[in-house]
């Protein structure tokens, strides 16, 4: 995977896309990408989501990059985040944090009017 990271961090820097000061153009670019990823989920192309996921892929570590983070550590920071979180739940298939929960004696209709 290092090496394949490697590889897009080299054609963002020959394209010019890692300098630093270009930050809220790439993190519009992430935007765009997510909305293709959207579009062909919608479609159920899976030929395109494949493409699309890894353009949002693409556009997040040359973001990184920008942001002078190694991609790998926010993975690894994000992880270690989510597992140390107190269990969620899914509701509707969306799944809440358990910080996000309703505390209480609190229904459902309540707590998605909140939410």
């Amino acid at each position: 995977m290092r090496k394949l990271i490697n590889k897009v961090i080299q054609w963002g820097q020959q394209k010019g896309i890692t300098d630093p000061k270009n930050t809220f153009q790439q993190l519009a670019k992430v935007t765009e990408e997510v909305g293709e990823l959207n579009g062909a989920i919608l479609k159920q192309d899976r030929e395109g989501q494949k493409k699309e996921f890894g353009d949002c892929l693409v556009t997040l570590i040359l973001l990184s990059v920008q942001l002078n983070l190694s991609f790998e550590a926010c993975l690894e920071a994000a992880h270690k985040k989510n597992v140390s979180r107190k269990p969620g739940k899914m509701i509707n298939g969306t799944y809440i944090k358990g910080d996000d929960l309703p505390k209480g004696n609190i229904t459902f209709e309540q707590f998605k009017e909140d939410y």
